[in-house]
């Protein structure tokens, strides 16, 4: 009886090829092959043409990285460092396309904390506005303050803001005299800014802080009140890391004072 004999299965090939294309099989049945799109050129180069991804897929297979070119570029090659960089570095080009690592820029100024959220209040009594916190700025950095604060009409009486450092009040603030902002006493709408500036807090230089504030007639923007420089003081800055910063406010029964915009930033330590 004739025996059955087993033979690899015909290969299906096609009637013609793209030079230096990469081969690939066509279905599941091992038996077809057919060139594509990707070359590999005499030079070991491999193509992808028609920005075609290079995709490096996970575990799974499920999700992936993909490199791609610009759709419009021009010919240029990126070469990698040959080692790996420390922590925190960041690759950064020479302009001939040579990679290497380098440690990242740092903005010699950086936003700190802040918040968008208006607080008001009619007491007659120093109340807190504004906190912001869960903030880390150390000692020796310079520091910048920034808000906007208002008051209503309704009587002839100032309105005024002062300010606390983690927690403990530096400038009180006052319907009178050198505060972190004051409005003046006459019964219209006003709005301005507060700015103060903090040198580091360093031994023996704790009292560093410069303000300047703005009070404008909401309907005209004639200004009322200007005034800059170091408001009175009630309690020294620390030599700490800041962790919160807190606007004070004081107004009237009659007269509503606003606080909003209260931005922080700090400065890079030299």
């Amino acid at each position: 009886m004739p025996t059955a004999i087993t033979h690899d299965p015909i290969f299906n090939t096609p009637a013609s090829s793209t030079n230096t294309a990469v081969v690939r099989w066509s279905g599941t049945t091992g038996s077809t092959l057919q060139d594509c799109g990707v070359l590999i050129d005499g030079s070991n180069n491999l193509i992808i043409p028609a920005q075609g991804d290079l995709r490096l897929s996970d575990t799974t297979g499920g999700q992936y990285v993909a490199l791609q070119a610009n759709g419009t570029t021009t010919t240029h090659t990126l070469t990698f460092p040959a080692a790996q960089g420390s922590a925190s570095t960041v690759l950064t080009n020479d302009g001939a396309g040579a990679l290497t690592w380098a440690a990242a820029a740092v903005s010699a100024i950086s936003r700190a904390g802040g918040t968008s959220t208006e607080a008001t209040t009619t007491s007659t009594s120093v109340v807190d506005l504004i906190d912001v916190s869960s903030m880390t700025i150390p000692a020796a950095a310079p520091v910048q303050l920034k808000w906007a604060m208002r008051k209503t009409t309704g009587a002839a009486s100032a309105a005024g803001g002062g300010l606390k450092f983690n927690g403990v009040v530096v400038h009180e603030a006052a319907v009178s005299g050198n505060v972190e902002w004051l409005s003046s006493t006459a019964n219209s709408a006003q709005d301005g800014i507060g700015w103060t500036e903090l040198c580091g807090r360093v031994a023996n230089y704790l009292t560093g802080a410069d303000n300047y504030h703005t009070a404008h007639v909401t309907a005209t923007g004639a200004q009322t009140v200007s005034n800059s420089g170091s408001p009175t003081q009630t309690a020294p800055f620390t030599a700490v890391e800041i962790t919160n910063f807190i606007v004070r406010g004081i107004s009237s029964s009659s007269v509503t004072l606003g606080c909003d915009e209260f931005q922080i930033y700090e400065g890079s330590v030299a």
